[in-house]
């Protein structure tokens, strides 16, 4: 009878501690805020072979600030063909065609995200995120783990954006602003784009101009025009406000993603990503590390490694 009561004892302990353990657990674990979500627009291709196997994650591309979904549109293609897997390109709140709205941070942005998943019915999938994307992307990974296969995070780490940062980006979108007004009347949208950068190029410094990649491309310039009249097709109002607030940039990430992740940053990105190696090991333990020598901060678009360290990590074990 003793050694009875001592075993269900012992039962009893170890049952309190695991109960114990999920609690802890559950409240370190970061949550998303309750907020309206937007539907996000998305674009998905798959290409189907006899091989393939219908049932893997699909991968989603979460494009930058500024940027869109066509910000993708030069490796999207190569990941769905290598990998067999449906891949997403979608454009973020205030952005694009997506909705617009005076609420924006990086978790406002997750919330989408779940939603976009949600609606798409995916269960699971490969995140792949370069700057507010790449946040977006370890904000949800963070707070449903269950939902991301792997993560990949291009120039971006988990710490507030520095103020020097966030004044060089405010710079950008005021002088995206004022650009509009250097678009000759009557031009076509090719003489618009080009006026729109010859006017970028002769404000921003040459280091930073350097490294954008509408600049190189100016076709990739989102603007539209209505009744001859052009404009960005994304809120830079709403970017503004976000990034005149001091609170709205100290962002924190709290939680742990105990999956395979991959931060891939330029040796030249004002981000200093590897700076942050500590933070993010603590955020996410299988973090592994890959250097572009010589990039800066938009590196897929620029860098055939980009794609290559991609594709490497999505098919490893």
């Amino acid at each position: 009878m003793l050694k009875k009561i001592n075993f269900d004892a012992r039962l009893a302990l170890i049952v309190l501690l695991v109960f114990i353990s999920s609690v802890i657990s559950a409240a370190l674990q970061h949550s998303l805020p309750d907020v309206k979500p937007v539907d996000l627009s998305c674009t998905c291709i798959h290409f189907s072979f006899d091989d393939s196997d219908e049932d893997l994650p699909p991968v989603i591309l979460l494009h930058g600030l500024l940027g869109s979904r066509s910000s993708w549109q030069r490796i999207n293609a190569d990941i769905a063909i290598q990998t067999g897997r449906e891949v997403y390109s979608c454009d973020a709140r205030n952005h694009g065609t997506s909705p617009w709205t005076d609420e924006f941070d990086f978790e406002i942005l997750a919330v989408d995200l779940n939603r976009m998943m949600e609606n798409h019915h995916i269960s699971k999938a490969i995140l792949i995120g370069h700057s507010m994307g790449g946040a977006t992307a370890m904000k949800l990974a963070l707070a449903k783990p269950e939902k991301v296969e792997k993560l990949i995070v291009e120039d971006f780490a988990p710490h507030p954006i520095t103020p020097e940062v966030a004044q060089s980006v405010l710079l950008f979108v005021k002088t995206m602003k004022e650009s509009l007004r250097a678009i000759p009347e009557g031009s076509d949208l090719k003489s618009a784009k080009l006026a729109v950068r010859d006017y970028l190029i002769s404000k921003l410094p040459p280091e930073f101009a350097a490294d954008i990649s509408a600049i190189k491309d100016p076709s990739s310039i989102p603007l539209v025009s209505k009744n001859g009249v052009y404009s960005w097709q994304m809120n830079l109002d709403s970017f503004i406000k976000w990034l005149e607030s001091p609170e709205s940039l100290q962002t924190s990430f709290s939680g742990e993603y105990n999956g395979d992740s991959l931060f891939i940053y330029g040796t030249k990105s004002p981000f200093k990503v590897y700076e942050a190696k500590d933070t993010i090991e603590k955020l996410f333990p299988k973090a592994q590390f890959r250097a572009i020598e010589g990039a800066g901060h938009d590196i897929h678009p620029n860098y055939p490694e980009f794609l290559t360290a991609v594709l490497e990590f999505i098919e490893s074990e």
